[in-house]
């Protein structure tokens, strides 16, 4: 796939800045952040004192600084949930400016090393510098493995795509449907989407944001209980169909109904519609035989192993 170059400046980035930063957050998120070196990356959850999921996001270590970018809504719900513990702490949270965008394709590392030389570093965050601008590279594989966020702090969006282009005109540019297509072909989660403050992260199937070697952090105490019980009565899972079923869609197993859809796209990789429902843990196998009902109609639909 060549590589495709889309605008997310709606996605909120917020650096956290001051002496205790990272002591403070450690505290607070899912993710263990004394383990972070400068140019590290770690997906963190913000949760509940019950363990319910507030929003999922990304950090990054820029040495002086700590950065985290994700959706709106789970970036409020962060903003929100650490706002009044800041007063106690010598950290400082700020909105970052600037254009974002996300890179992705076969050839993202060929476009990467034409923009920014041979200083490109897979799996680590790194400040580069385009026609005196400064830019900062950002990995981020909520879209596809090896795909990374472009972050231009004195551009907006627009601009920034524009500089971009014309240093390597064979981007693709791409628009949100895009990325929504890949998104759920990756079985990434959105906030507010497929996940709220009712879902429990190991059901949205985000323990890889989750420390469970670190000391106490909020919602702690349920999602170590979960962890040692074994299981979740509820999985995200990715099902296949003929047809794109709209959200709110029933799925089915035998009569029984077991969940809804609350993601559906047209997978070219499948030839078909690809959804995501949370639904029964053990309805949620791939291969599992599953349907769906919408408007009166019923679709069959499989269970199948994301990502694709």
């Amino acid at each position: 796939m060549m590589p495709l170059l889309t605008g997310l400046d709606l996605w909120p980035r917020f650096r956290f800045r001051g002496p205790d930063r990272k002591k403070f957050l450690q505290g607070l998120l899912t993710g263990d952040l004394l383990s972070l070196s400068p140019g590290g990356v770690l997906p963190s959850l913000v949760l509940t004192p019950k363990g319910m999921l507030l929003g999922d996001f990304v950090l990054y270590d820029r040495g002086d600084d700590l950065l985290a970018a994700g959706r709106p809504a789970a970036m409020a719900n962060l903003q929100e949930a650490l706002t009044l513990k800041l007063t106690l702490s010598q950290t400082t949270l700020e909105q970052e400016p600037g254009g974002l965008l996300h890179l992705c394709g076969s050839r993202s590392v060929d476009a990467l090393r034409i923009l920014f030389g041979t200083s490109v570093q897979p799996g680590r965050c790194f400040s580069s510098v385009i026609e005196d601008r400064p830019v900062w590279l950002l990995p981020y594989e909520g879209f596809q493995s090896g795909g990374w966020l472009i972050h231009v702090p004195d551009l907006g969006g627009a601009e920034a795509a524009r500089l971009i282009r014309d240093k390597v005109p064979w981007l693709v540019p791409a628009g949100d449907a895009v990325l929504e297509i890949l998104r759920v072909e990756r079985g990434t989660p959105v906030y507010g989407v497929d996940m709220d403050s009712t879902t429990l992260p190991q059901e949205a199937r985000l323990e890889g944001a989750i420390s469970f070697t670190k000391g106490c952090y909020m919602g702690q105490e349920t999602v170590s209980r979960i962890k040692n019980l074994g299981h979740v009565n509820s999985l995200l899972a990715g099902l296949k169909l003929v047809e794109v079923p709209p959200p709110g869609a029933v799925v089915h197993s035998g009569e029984k109904e077991i969940g809804a859809i609350s993601s559906a796209v047209a997978s070219g990789r499948l030839g078909g519609g690809l959804a995501l429902a949370l639904v029964r843990a053990e309805d949620a196998e791939p291969g599992r035989a599953l349907s769906v009902s919408w408007d009166g109609r019923r679709s069959a639909a499989e269970v199948v192993r994301l990502p694709l």
